[in-house]
């Protein structure tokens, strides 16, 4: 991270809307895809409006006993009201153009229950480019599950 910005730090949770495990053959999972949608919201209910959306897809490249690991990309595309009065307003971005919307994109390699499944633990990605407010944004997203609400919540930190 660089070392003369100030740290920002920002919190989401998302509700998967769609999802599809997409085999890629007979032969096990190796290769399958995973495409995930969703709202992204304040906090972990969905009585609010959502302030967003996601996309998410993954490939698994590694099949072990119980575990697959998977490459994972993520997409989170925040409303621009939202964006414009909350933790992204802080944000030092390198683009000041008030049309472009205020998009991140995270990827990282994780493993995963095999199957499919959910993460069983929390994990890290780095945030690896964004629009907007993002652009030139360096940091992470820790993603955790909570299996009772069916919320990922993301923690983000950025500079």
């Amino acid at each position: 991270m660089a070392g003369d910005k100030d740290i920002v730090t920002g919190a989401v949770y998302t509700k998967n809307t769609e999802r599809a495990l997409i085999p890629a053959g007979v032969d096990g999972p190796l290769g399958d895809s995973l495409i995930v949608s969703g709202l992204v919201y304040r906090k972990p209910r969905p009585t609010g409006a959502p302030i967003g959306t996601f996309d998410l897809a993954s490939v698994t490249t590694y099949v072990g006993k119980a575990t697959e690991r998977r490459l994972v990309s993520i997409e989170l595309t925040f409303k621009k009201r939202y964006a414009r009065r909350s933790w992204i307003a802080k944000l030092d971005g390198l683009s000041k153009d008030k049309k472009q919307p205020a998009e991140v994109f995270l990827t990282g390699v994780e493993t995963y229950p095999l199957g499919g499944g959910l993460p069983d633990r929390p994990i890290v990605f780095g945030v690896t480019a964004g629009i907007g407010a993002f652009v030139g944004a360096e940091g992470t997203a820790s993603i955790a599950y909570d299996r009772e609400s069916e919320f990922f919540a993301y923690r983000f930190n950025l500079v």
